[in-house]
Parts: C-alpha cells; sequence; structure tokens
C-alpha cells in the first residue's frame, strides 16, 4: 500500500510540473510575440529576460543559457533536444 501511495504522489507531482511547464511556455510565448511599439528600442535578449524577470520562471534557466557559448557541443545537442520537444517528434 505504502508503495502504490508513494507511485500515485508522484504521478500526481509529475502533471503539476508538466502543467508547470505549459503555464511557463504559455507565458514565454506571449512575452516573446508581444508587438514592440512603435517607439520602443529593441532589446538585446539579456535586457529581454532582466525586464520579464519576474513574469517568468524560465528567467533562472536564461541566465544559465546566455552564460553558454553557442559554440559548445552542449548547447547543440540542448537545442536539438528542444527542436524533438517543440516538434514532437521521437
Amino acid at each position: 500500500d505504502e508503495d502504490v501511495e508513494e507511485e500515485k504522489q508522484e504521478t500526481n507531482q509529475n502533471k503539476t510540473n508538466i502543467s508547470n511547464l505549459r503555464i511557463e511556455k504559455d507565458i514565454f510565448i506571449s512575452l516573446i510575440n508581444k508587438p514592440v511599439e512603435e517607439n520602443e528600442e529593441t532589446l538585446s535578449t539579456k535586457q529581454f529576460w532582466n525586464k520579464n524577470k519576474k513574469k517568468s520562471l524560465l528567467y533562472s534557466v536564461s541566465r544559465i543559457l546566455i552564460t553558454i557559448p553557442g559554440s559548445f557541443a552542449f548547447i547543440e545537442r540542448f537545442f536539438s533536444v528542444c527542436g524533438v520537444i517543440c516538434k514532437k517528434r521521437t
């Protein structure tokens, strides 16, 4: 019984995590798709995240990713995985 209860709790936690990730994704997409005002200057990636850090939990992830040079094999694999997830390929 204890194992079954622990498995149920883990399943519920996973569902909550997935739900939170979907919410975060929607917030991020709304931020990047927000129309730029006519007199508003274009923001760098760093400026964008500094401006929107309180609106999204993805800010902490962005701080890590911004510091990784784009030529690292790690980041290339990371973006490849992101592409797979976004396109729902297997």
